[in-house]
């Protein structure tokens, strides 16, 4: 009894328990660092995990010629990235807040200006992803096309 539904379903399962995995490494790193005021040397795992789960994505992605696109489109995608960039500011901000505290960061404008260029290589990166996408959608929907004919 293992037809399509059932398989779909266990995929479902698998990717429901990585993306919770990931979030558990997020906030375990999180913790440790800001909390525990640990350092990434002390953190290998999550660290590891954090940068190497985006990676093995997009290999995957690539070998099996999936694109990420439609991601990026609809309705609620400015939305999203708004909301991505303000949490994203959120966090930073909440890191400089704390080291602040700690007496590891002068006070000033030093931090905005650490901040506004987060945020600003966070959604310049962003756009590179996105308009590299785009352009490997149009390829592989050309190549499929070429294949139809």
């Amino acid at each position: 009894m293992n037809d399509e539904r059932v398989k779909q379903g266990f995929l479902q399962i698998r990717a429901e328990l990585c993306t919770i995995m990931y979030f558990a490494a997020l906030i375990s790193f999180v913790v440790k660092a800001l909390v525990f005021g640990l350092t990434v040397s002390n953190c290998v795992l999550e660290f590891v995990l954090l940068v190497g789960t985006p990676i093995y994505q997009l290999i995957r992605q690539r070998q099996l010629d999936l694109t990420t696109y439609e991601f990026f489109q609809g309705k609620n995608y400015k939305r999203r990235m708004a909301i991505t960039v303000l949490v994203v500011a959120a966090v930073y901000s909440l890191v400089l807040y704390l080291h602040r505290q700690g007496g590891q960061v002068e006070e000033g404008i030093g931090g905005f200006s650490a901040l506004a260029a987060f945020v600003a290589v966070f959604c310049l990166m962003r756009w590179i992803y996105y308009r590299y996408e785009k352009k490997r959608k149009e390829d592989l929907d050309h190549r499929y096309d070429d294949e139809d004919q």
